[in-house]
């Protein structure tokens, strides 16, 4: 019997050939690997300007609307409670955002007396006139100029909120556990 081979040899010499190349199988399309950079560049952008914007801080302090003002004793005043461990961030001219009682009415402001020393609770309650619910630690007495749309005569000894602006940080230092 003769050797006849059962392929041809250019099919053989072609089999050869294929399987030397390296033939990865395709398994995401093209429109999604676009769609996958596409998304790659939106994160980077989001995260170098979450680095580039700054946002406001605040401290918040409770306090009430009194009939003299110690800087102008003809009108009244804004009068602030803040804790001690937090007066160390405020400035005389930093911006006030207060809200009177529980209304709607707001009011802006600025810093215009930080105190200097902590006031005892019973202190402010002899000066100001502080019910005891409101301030139960020692506070730094901050006076806030409301710029006279707070009139004595009708809002004195409303309780006010105020939102102090301290300064400007990065959204990333805001969040919890992030520095």
């Amino acid at each position: 019997m003769s050797e006849r081979a059962i392929f041809r040899e250019q099919a053989l010499d072609a089999y050869r050939r294929g399987t030397d190349k390296i033939v990865l199988p395709r398994l995401v399309s093209s429109r999604v690997t676009a769609c996958a950079w596409l998304l790659l560049g939106v994160l980077l952008a989001a995260a170098v300007l979450a680095f580039t914007v700054r946002v406001p801080s605040y401290v918040a302090a409770p306090g009430l609307v009194t009939t003299s003002d110690p800087l102008r004793p003809a009108s009244g005043a804004v009068v602030l409670f803040v804790p001690p461990d937090q007066s160390g961030q405020l400035r005389v001219g930093q911006p006030a955002h207060i809200t009177v009682g529980s209304s709607e009415t707001y009011v802006e402001g600025t810093v215009a007396q930080v105190g200097q020393n902590a006031v005892p609770p019973a202190l402010l309650q002899q000066r100001y006139g502080v019910e005891p619910d409101l301030v139960s630690q020692p506070s730094v007495v901050v006076v806030v100029g409301d710029g006279e749309a707070l009139p004595p005569d009708r809002y004195a000894g409303t309780r006010i909120t105020a939102q102090v602006e301290t300064g400007r940080q990065q959204p990333l230092l805001v969040i919890p556990g992030s520095s």
